[in-house]
């Protein structure tokens, strides 16, 4: 400790503290409780003891306590203006920093600095994670945009993963921006039975940047909340008086990172642009269901603005802002590390599923509502039924659709579809839900944020289908499909993929796939100390295949597979007009104490393996090690031709609520489920004979693309088709009337190729519309927005990486463009 001189010469931040984690081995109503008892120990505490400061997060507990204890809540208030009471994170709780999709952290820091700016008159200046799993890279781009300047968390330790030369260092996201990161020394907390051993700890910490002499001291009762007690205060003031220990002083995150600053240069800090990696990788995948929940919430909410603006935009349809506000705060609080990363106890998910049902379901609502508006001001006067087909998202789509049998009825045996210029569709029936019904399937072809009108009608009145042969091949038997674009051989005697031929580049990129392999897992809940899964118990093995739906549209393959108790039936699906492998895998998962995954055995040589992340994407190692990601991974690298060249090509895998995956020299893998028994913590051991309950046990339907391409991943268009898988198109019938809108329009359409246009909505506070998006590829350039119902467009710059929120006010015909920061503060 030398070179940081003696500990006499150090200070000492006495930071009090009461970790709560509002649902973990108790349900949210004990939670509930117990940040009224800490909020109310910690100004007890403060009433005693003048010096005694207090920091704590998450406006959800806030708003609980104003909800339920005003006075309490102004006590809080006086003690923030006092500078005692220090509110730190500015989010809506402490959550899972790895699962939740970058809009939700654009929405915990929108809604929480406003709720902070509202009742305590400031914006919040430090970032508090300290009991989170691990920090994605474009954190510290969300951070800064949002007033953020220094971030602090605990996990993963610097002697862990990391392996970084000192614990505060300026942690850098790919676009430049920065904010000044520190990892939380030994714990964020501290009882009163540790206090000696706690500061022995402290005085001993490595990692400290040369030089250094402040550093935090977390104290307070946690988890359960508590906070500060007597006892530790008192041995606070006792060390105060030593003259054998260091400074001591009660402080919050502010005051130490003010003296940290004025101690040392800002070029005295290392920089690290890197995630945050890696703690408890099982809960990338450890419960299923919280985790689907979580992303189809996520896409509902967006899109249910999406449509509600442009609704507010073009016919003046009320906002329904807080609504919408009330939803996403309900998503944001299922977001809490220790629900959505699925280790809380089992009656905490009860809670947390009828949580995001209602948050979909007023999304739903919502989406609903303005396109039942949207269709009636429609021109649907056209023979046949009219199925008015919506897309969600603000670029053209071309996907399948699949209508009910009730869009058949009173037509005949034999119908056509038209789309809005009358050109005849390739459709076909497909078994519907009910038994013995058939619906329709076609593809929809449908301009950005918009709807494309096509009509159902009997083939007497008109011309019967040209043959679809005339429009590309599509073939399927027993262990195989075909069309333009590929050539699929199944194994018969795994069910596996054999052969994934790509007939345009002339190259066969795997050399099996689909395998679904079952590795030992006898970790706990949260996988401590893991680092991957390699020893497989066995795969599934096939137990029949054939071909369950054939027709001049499309071709499915059922391939029906079994491991011990669990079985699997596997779709693969292929298009006679559009080059994408669709996949539905309906798992019925018996397994306890082991792992499931979704392997990819491909031909690609020297391969880049890129993960998708909150808005961005990362490149990592292949090392076989467990890795969070969003809805895609790619790995590209270069593969043989059928006539002995070499091609660059890769394979992307896209997924509809999936979050862990390993790359090892040339296999991809998703991991799909797991056994462990809930809220299991090392080191405990189950014991024998008990009634534990089993997570992830049961039914599950995951839904994927398999994207084999030619060149990059960009030219891929990768996060595009991932936004399109999880934001499919909406078909709605609509009875015939006139209207005022043609049959095809389109509210807002951004073709750019390397920007990901995300959100459309309405301002916080005014009537103006804020559109937010990601750079996606690395590279800079002129983003084109354009509004057809309004017959205008926009432009604006975007640099490498960013992610953009731009104001658009209805002054100029929405042609008025400003700059925001993600607090909609002009920038």
């Amino acid at each position: 400790m030398t070179e940081n001189g003696k500990h006499q010469d150090w200070t000492l931040h006495a930071i009090g503290h009461g970790h709560i984690d509002p649902v973990w081995l108790w349900r949210w109503q004990e939670g509930y409780e117990e940040v009224r008892a800490t909020f109310r120990a910690a100004l007890d505490r403060m009433n005693e003891t003048p010096d005694v400061t207090f920091i704590a997060s998450s406006t959800a507990f806030y708003k609980w306590v104003l909800n339920n204890d005003p006075a309490l809540f102004a006590e809080i208030q006086e003690r923030v203006k006092e500078g005692r009471w220090h509110i730190v994170g500015g989010w809506v709780i402490e959550p899972d920093c790895n699962v939740p999709g970058g809009e939700s952290f654009v929405r915990h820091v929108l809604y929480g600095q406003r709720f902070v700016r509202e009742h305590f008159g400031f914006t919040v200046r430090h970032g508090f994670n300290p009991d989170t799993f691990g920090h994605p890279g474009t954190l510290p781009q969300i951070l800064k945009k949002a007033g953020i300047e220094t971030y602090s968390y605990m996990r993963p330790e610097p002697d862990k993963e990391m392996k970084y030369e000192a614990s505060t260092f300026w942690w850098t996201a790919r676009d430049g921006s920065r904010v000044l990161a520190c990892c939380i020394p030994i714990c964020y907390d501290t009882i009163d039975e540790h206090m000696d051993m706690r500061l022995e700890q402290i005085l001993n910490q490595h990692y400290m940047v040369p030089g250094q002499i402040h550093t935090p001291f977390y104290y307070g009762i946690g988890n359960h909340g508590g906070g500060p007690t007597k006892v530790s205060i008192a041995k606070i003031q006792q060390w105060q008086n030593d003259p054998d220990k260091p400074t001591f002083i009660f402080s919050g995150l502010d005051p130490y990172f003010k003296a940290l600053r004025e101690n040392l240069p800002d070029d005295a800090f290392p920089v690290i642009e890197n995630e945050l990696q890696h703690h408890a990788r099982g809960c990338y995948t450890t419960h299923s269901e919280c985790k689907r929940l979580n992303r189809r919430t996520e896409h509902a909410l967006m899109s249910a603005e999406r449509w509600a603006a442009a609704s507010m935009a073009a016919f003046d349809l009320a906002y329904p802002r807080e609504r919408l506000q009330e939803a996403w705060e309900t998503l944001l609080f299922q977001q809490f590390h220790d629900i959505l990363a699925g280790t809380s106890i089992a009656e905490a998910y009860e809670d947390a599923c009828d949580a995001f049902g209602a948050a979909c379901h007023t999304a739903d609502t919502i989406k609903n509502r303005c396109l039942q508006k949207l269709a009636g001001r429609i021109d649907t006067t056209t023979e046949g039924r009219s199925v008015v087909v919506f897309n969600p998202l603000p670029w053209n789509v071309r996907g399948p659709v699949e209508l009910p049998f009730t869009v058949k009825r009173y037509l005949g045996p034999a119908v056509n579809v038209l789309d809005d210029s009358g050109r005849k569709q390739l459709a076909q029936e497909f078994p519907f839900g009910k038994v013995g019904t058939k619906g329709l399937t076609f593809l929809a072809d449908v301009p950005g944020l918009g709807f494309r009108t096509y009509s159902v009608v009997t083939c007497e009145e008109t011309a019967k289908p040209e043959k679809a042969a005339n429009r590309g091949m599509l073939q399927a038997h027993r262990y195989g499909l075909e069309n333009d674009w590929w050539r699929i051989q199944i194994d018969p005697a795994s069910g596996e993929i054999g052969s994934l031929v790509d007939k345009k580049a002339g190259v066969d990129c795997l050399k099996r796939g689909l395998s679904l392999c079952v590795l030992a897992d006898q970790s706990d809940t949260w996988s401590h100390d893991i680092t991957a899964w390699r020893v497989e118990d066995g795969r599934f093995q096939l137990q029949d295949a054939r071909v369950v739906d054939e027709g001049d549209c499309r071709i499915t393959l059922m391939l029906e597979t079994a491991f011990n108790r669990s079985t699997a039936q596997i779709l693969l699906t292929l298009y006679r007009e559009m080059p994408e492998i669709h996949v539905e895998i309906r798992l019925d998962w018996r397994e306890k104490f082991r792992f499931l995954k979704l392997g990819f055995e491909t031909r690609i040589a020297d391969g880049e393996a890129v993960f998708d992340i909150p808005y961005g994407h990362i490149q990592r190692e292949k090392s076989g090690d467990e890795e969070p990601g969003q809805s895609w991974i790619d790995l590209t690298g270069t593969v043989r031709t059928s006539e002995g060249g070499e091609v660059r090509y890769g394979l992307g895998l896209i997924n509809d609520c999936k979050f862990g995956y390993d790359v090892r020299g040339e296999t991809m893998r998703i991991s799909l489920a797991r056994g462990p028994v809930y809220a299991h913590h090392d080191p405990e051991r189950v014991e024998s004979g008990l009634p534990y309950k089993f997570i992830d046990q049961g039914w599950q339907t995951i839904r994927l693309r398999i994207v084999p391409h030619a060149g990059s991943w960009q030219d891929a268009r990768l996060p595009h088709k991932a936004w399109e898988l999880n934001e499919p198109l909406w078909p709605h019938q609509e009875s015939a009337h006139a209207g005022e809108l043609p049959q095809a329009l389109s509210f807002i359409n951004c073709s750019s190729d390397h920007f990901v246009l995300t959100v459309v909505k309405c301002a916080e506070d005014a009537g103006s519309l804020i559109v937010r998006g990601y750079e996606s590829q690395g590279r800079e350039g002129q983003v084109k927005l354009e509004f057809p119902h309004f017959k205008c467009s926009v432009e604006f710059s975007v640099a490498p990486h960013e992610i953009k929120t731009q104001k658009i006010s209805p002054d100029g015909n929405w042609q008025t463009i400003q700059d925001t920061n993600l607090l909609e503060d002009e920038v």
